[in-house]
């Protein structure tokens, strides 16, 4: 069976971004992830199952708006 499934959502950060998930399911437990965020397009890679390729898709998701919002982790400190 092979079937997409795309999942777009709209994320709150200063200006409104749009992303949107494509899970693709290339043979048996394994499964293709692409993001498009903010008019890019970024390969994910392949993972066993689909929740674990929905988890890297929104923790993804998560630090591109946190990098967006300026509000990355600063290194630490000696």
């Amino acid at each position: 069976m092979s079937g997409a499934i795309e999942v777009a959502a709209a994320h709150k950060v200063r200006t409104m971004t749009e992303s949107r998930i494509e899970i693709v399911e290339l043979g048996p437990e394994k499964f293709g992830l692409a993001i498009i965020f903010d008019g890019q397009r970024f390969d994910c890679g392949t993972y066993l199952n689909r929740a674990a390729a929905q988890l890297a898709a929104r923790l993804f998701i998560a630090r591109k708006e946190s990098e967006a919002a300026g509000r990355r982790k600063s290194p630490r400190r000696k």
